[in-house]
């Protein structure tokens, strides 16, 4: 099976086991992350601008239109939505596991108890985060 469509596929039956099988820890992130990732398509700065590129797609989202980015597009476009509704936002570089390519990758963290990642299609606390995720923090 073509690997784009085995990744969608695995990430939208966790997506919709996540819904069900576990009760919100925070409504609104939530519901900001939902809809982000649901206008959000996967694509690597180098494949879309020819090199990186950092951008905020938050006035996209907002008008329902979708946005292709990479995961500091998609940190960058949820920290403005979520800036606008009061939280204290920053975004996060966190090196990934061992067995997921030792990567640099980025996270959002909420009000410095919450982590929004467009790996995953629900809010975690930070700490779970950290650790269910495996990953280091880059200072």
């Amino acid at each position: 099976m073509n690997g784009k469509i085995t990744v969608s596929l695995l990430s939208l039956i966790m997506f919709f086991w996540a819904l069900q099988a576990r009760s919100s820890i925070n409504e609104e992130l939530d519901r900001v992350l939902f809809d982000t990732l649901s206008k959000f398509r996967y694509v690597n700065d180098d494949i879309q601008y020819g090199r990186d590129l950092r951008i905020s797609f938050a006035e996209e989202v907002k008008k329902g239109q979708e946005f292709w980015g990479d995961c500091d597009d998609f940190a960058y476009t949820v920290r403005d939505l979520l800036r606008e509704k009061g939280y204290k936002v920053e975004t996060v570089i966190v090196r990934t596991s061992a067995w997921s390519g030792n990567m640099f990758h980025m996270v959002v963290k909420v009000d410095d108890k919450y982590m929004l990642d467009n790996r995953y299609p629900f809010v975690r606390t930070w700490d779970r985060g950290m650790r269910g995720s495996q990953y280091e923090l880059i200072k």
